[in-house]
């Protein structure tokens, strides 16, 4: 856990209490929000100390301040607000295989009489993230809106009214969205191919290698799995999945927290 997990975790109770009660005053609720973190010091559990957690409390008021007129109201089904939703969806299913999509929203809210999703988004410092990548096109078929809003929330030390907050709405046009659908399908036939023929243990040589993907973003950040591929025997590689890494029991994706 890290000051971004802590940022979603402030966005989270403080739309909670939003969507419960969203006549009272904003700062009311960010107040509330705060008393909760401050009692027990939980921000310590994301490692920031008090020092930065005040910061981090005054950046939210500058927050609420900017969009004192236009804050989100969280959509509400069956008296559940639509904060920190999570989904399964079918995307492929037949007498052998059935694939689902799993993952979290942040927020679903209505503007102007239409429904979109809400993401988060805590920056250090200001840069506008690639709209049509996969997170944001997974969230556009799995709800089935147009349009999606990436909320940038950023704690450089200085605030800029133009640029600490921002709100960015996306678009998703129907044949992108089609297609990525049809490219999610493919990965999942791939993907059970291999375990269907090596079995659930398979090695990784018998998976394909991304090699154009290996180094991150400008090749500078390499996949922490690059030791991985870049052995060649069985058993080294054994050793280092062995000592290097943690195998986690399956989740869903919204009981990560």
């Amino acid at each position: 856990l890290d000051e971004g997990s802590l940022i979603h975790a402030m966005f989270e109770v403080y739309y909670t209490l939003r969507a419960a009660n969203p006549s009272a005053s904003l700062f009311e609720h960010s107040k509330g929000m705060a008393e909760i973190f401050t009692k027990q010091k939980l921000y310590e559990n994301f490692g920031v100390n008090t020092e930065r957690w005040q910061f981090l409390v005054i950046r939210f008021t500058q927050y609420l301040a900017k969009y004192s007129l236009s804050d989100f109201i969280p959509v509400v089904y069956k008296s559940i607000p639509a904060v920190e939703v999570g989904f399964s969806k079918v995307i492929y299913e037949d007498a052998k295989y059935l694939f689902l999509v799993e993952s979290r929203l942040d927020l679903i809210v209505k503007l102007a009489g239409e429904q979109l999703w809400v993401d988060h988004k805590s920056q250090a410092s200001a840069s506008r993230l690639y709209p049509y990548q996969p997170q944001f096109l997974t969230y556009a078929w799995a709800t089935g809106f147009d349009k999606g809003l990436v909320n940038y929330f950023r704690t450089a030390a200085t605030y800029n009214d133009n640029y600490t907050f921002v709100k960015d709405l996306i678009s998703f046009p129907k044949w992108m969205i089609a297609e990525w659908e049809e490219k999610l399908v493919k990965l999942f036939f791939q993907l059970a191919y291999v375990l269907d023929t090596y079995g659930s243990e398979a090695d990784s040589e018998k998976f394909e290698r991304k090699r154009e993907n290996c180094g991150g973003a400008f090749n500078k950040t390499p996949c922490q799995f690059t030791p991985v591929c870049e052995s060649f025997s069985l058993e080294t590689r054994a050793s280092i999945k062995q000592f290097n890494y943690v195998k986690n029991p399956p989740r869903r994706s919204w009981e990560l927290r």
